[in-house]
């Protein structure tokens, strides 16, 4: 059994945050909450709503790292484990280098485990969540 109330409070927070120091961008300036498919929160950020493959989208999915450990029966521990915070860009159009450190800000403040990914420019970032294709531009690791 997982828990994913941590990343939810994590989500919730990260999504508050950006909602006001997104308002007005000219780039990014949408927050919504969503979860994948495993049912861990993800932040889609767009420009008004818009969620396109040809739009400037952000997406940040925030998921717990396995524990190590089983208990007696062999069993998965619900535990507060680490958070892995990914962060997937599209690169259809150019998002402006502000709004990328204001997300990077918010986000590296809570991350346990943070990857920066590309996706493919063909397909929706919702949609690439799980995909293989997409690139892995840089970890940073942190456990607190």
């Amino acid at each position: 059994m997982k828990s994913t109330k941590k990343a939810e409070m994590q989500a919730q927070a990260i999504a508050e945050k950006l909602s006001l120091r997104l308002k007005g961008s000219a780039t990014l300036d949408t927050v919504r909450q969503s979860k994948d498919a495993n049912g861990w929160p993800v932040l889609i950020i767009s420009d008004g709503g818009v969620e396109t493959s040809t739009s400037a989208v952000v997406a940040v999915r925030i998921s717990a790292i396995d524990a190590v450990s089983k208990d007696i029966f062999g069993n998965q521990l619900t535990a507060f484990n680490p958070q892995l915070t990914e962060v997937f860009v599209q690169t259809a159009v150019a998002i402006s280098e502000k709004d990328m450190l204001i997300i990077g800000y918010e986000v590296c403040r809570r991350a346990d485990i943070l990857q920066s990914k590309t996706t493919q420019a063909a397909q929706t970032v919702e949609s690439q969540l799980d995909d293989a294709a997409t690139t892995l531009d840089a970890e940073i690791c942190e456990i607190r």
